[in-house]
């Protein structure tokens, strides 16, 4: 198993990442907040790797921590989840957030990640709520508390306005994870308002 890798960075085009490692070239696929974190072409680039053996390929997933990576592998031991599946889910939504809408059964968050349906959600909360007990969070009680009431409320009101469920869960994680980068209030009014205008365009 291929746990770390340390090399040059070659190349950096979502969600593929090539790392110069004494003359060869190893193409590395990562979520896409890895991608926010790396720096310019030619510096040293650590990522904290899985390798996933298939009958045609050797593929390698890289992360920024252990943390990120030992959630992926968490996720791919999930009947129904592979780990094309599992890496759109940590390009969607933070590894802190994924957590939560699993321990809080937000049905909806996940449904919102492309390739997971509601079984799959459901299958991921029966199968891993109460496995993170020990995750060290980045975001507050608090802090997570209000993403969930807001999110419940912001889709509640673009489900009556007469968008479909799916649809509108999607632009709100969408939106919510640009808004999380700024310095815009996450409020439900703010949120609505966002993702009004991203499902316009």
């Amino acid at each position: 198993m291929i746990g770390q890798i340390s090399g040059k960075l070659l190349k950096k085009s979502p969600p593929l990442i090539v790392l110069d490692v004494n003359g060869i070239g190893y193409e590395i696929f990562a979520p896409i907040p890895v991608f926010a974190h790396l720096k310019d072409i030619g510096t040293p680039t650590t990522l904290h790797t899985h390798l996933v053996i298939r009958d045609d390929a050797h593929v390698l997933y890289g992360f920024l921590s252990q943390t990120d990576r030992d959630l992926f592998r968490r996720l791919i031991t999930v009947s129904g989840i592979g780990a094309k599946i599992a890496l759109a889910m940590l390009s969607t939504l933070s590894a802190d957030d994924v957590v939560l809408a699993i321990n809080q059964e937000e049905i909806t968050s996940l449904v919102a990640i492309p390739g997971v349906g509601r079984k799959t959600a459901e299958r991921l909360v029966v199968e891993l709520r109460g496995s993170f007990t020990h995750w060290q969070s980045s975001v507050s009680p608090s802090r997570t508390t209000l993403i969930s009431k807001t999110d419940h409320e912001a889709q509640s009101a673009l489900v009556q306005l007469g968008y479909r469920e799916r649809e509108a869960a999607r632009a709100i994680a969408s939106v919510r994870k640009d808004m999380q980068q700024s310095e815009t209030p996450l409020t439900t009014e703010n949120l609505i308002r966002q993702a009004l205008k991203r499902m316009l365009q």
